[in-house]
């Protein structure tokens, strides 16, 4: 008792800097000791009273207090089942090097979730992507893409008219397509390619923040099925 009285008090003595130091040196020096241990991020059911529990000392979310965004709210990272403890995003971030583990030591949880009818999240393309290139890669590129691609989706729309349109003149049209009384057959637009998303530099790349793909309003979108 002594011994934990002691150490609840030299830990009360040190700064909120100095305790995420400790907390990091504790929790890398678990992921070294056993390979096994993997940490996965998890899509949680929200709860309109109630934010996740954070094994972090100091937890940057309660500290943020009504501020903290409300996908804080949703994920978390657990590390290993077996462990049991779980981190905001922002707070784990704080401590550990998550893209230098991410994706064979940090990953996505895919396994069935009671609460979305015993059905597997469904990741976005950015929070895929991320996992995949271990954090490079550019989310404002991805974010052009999915621009192109609302784009894409209203100028198909207003062609699907215009063909529409068209086959039905050209159904009763007497001369070759393209005279003046049909005109010629309206050309589709041209689907977007999502290109090269990774950022600059390979695997030197820059590294980008997860919580920055947490918080990013393209998060949960994913890629149109012709790619």
């Amino acid at each position: 008792i002594e011994a934990t009285e002691a150490e609840e008090a030299r830990r009360g003595r040190l700064t909120p800097q100095e305790k995420i130091v400790e907390d990091r040196t504790q929790l890398q020096r678990q992921l070294d000791q056993d390979p096994a241990v993997a940490l996965l991020l998890q899509r949680c059911q929200q709860t309109p009273y109630s934010r996740l529990p954070c094994s972090a000392s100091e937890c940057l979310v309660d500290q943020a207090g009504r501020n903290y965004q409300a996908a804080t709210s949703r994920h978390r990272i657990l590390v290993d089942t077996a462990y049991g403890d779980s981190y905001h995003i922002p707070c784990l971030e704080a401590m550990i090097d998550l893209p230098r583990l991410a994706p064979s030591r940090f990953m996505l949880d895919t396994r069935p979730c009671r609460w979305n009818h015993n059905a597997p999240w469904r990741w976005g393309f950015m929070f895929q992507q991320w996992f995949e290139h271990s954090g490079r890669v550019d989310l404002a590129k991805i974010t052009t893409y999915f621009k192109e691609a609302d784009a894409y989706l209203k100028e198909r729309d207003d062609w699907s008219t215009r063909y529409i349109e068209w086959q039905l003149t050209h159904r009763e049209c007497k001369t070759n397509c393209g005279a003046s009384e049909c005109g010629p057959e309206p050309s589709s637009p041209e689907r977007p390619n999502i290109g090269d998303y990774t950022t600059e530099g390979g695997s030197d790349g820059k590294v980008c923040p997860l919580s920055d793909v947490l918080k990013h309003t393209d998060s949960w979108r994913h890629v149109m099925p012709w790619i």
